[in-house]
């Protein structure tokens, strides 16, 4: 897995060229990360799982989700132990941040037999430091 980041990108999308190809990407403070090839894990729930690195470099986002989903805009719930609800953890230990998400959006946008894609938006609490999470794209095995 790889992590591609570019520093106050001026370009409102994170990584077009990544569109259509399994990863998960997001912006977090004026930072842009791209982790690719993600695991999709289908237990009680949906897990999609995507990190690089471990320990003090560990990146990680991991995206919740019921396991039968439909195109949509679902709302992230502080509880994503809920096999219907939608949630999101998230780990940069760079920069000290490990959340799970207690609010934001998870947008299906597209859904088939083998692939699952969609953007999303989530904040939480870093002790109390508020993390904000934006501009997120999906695209992983169904």
């Amino acid at each position: 897995m790889a992590t591609v980041s570019c520093e106050n990108s001026e370009s409102p999308e994170i990584g077009p060229t990544i569109i259509g190809e399994p990863h998960i990407a997001y912006r977090y403070n004026s930072t842009d990360y791209v982790l690719i090839d993600p695991i999709t894990e289908n237990t009680t729930n949906k897990k999609i799982d995507a990190y690089i690195g471990d320990g003090t470099t560990l990146n990680r986002v991991t995206l919740y989700m019921p396991l039968d989903v439909n195109p949509g805009t679902y709302f992230i719930t502080p509880n994503p132990s809920d096999d219907e609800s939608y949630g999101a953890y998230m780990v940069l230990a760079s920069n000290g941040i490990d959340i799970l998400a207690d609010s934001g959006i998870i947008k299906i946008t597209s859904v088939d037999e083998d692939t699952i894609e969609g953007t999303f938006s989530f904040s939480g609490m870093n002790g109390s430091v508020p993390v904000n999470v934006t501009q997120g794209t999906f695209s992983a095995d169904y």
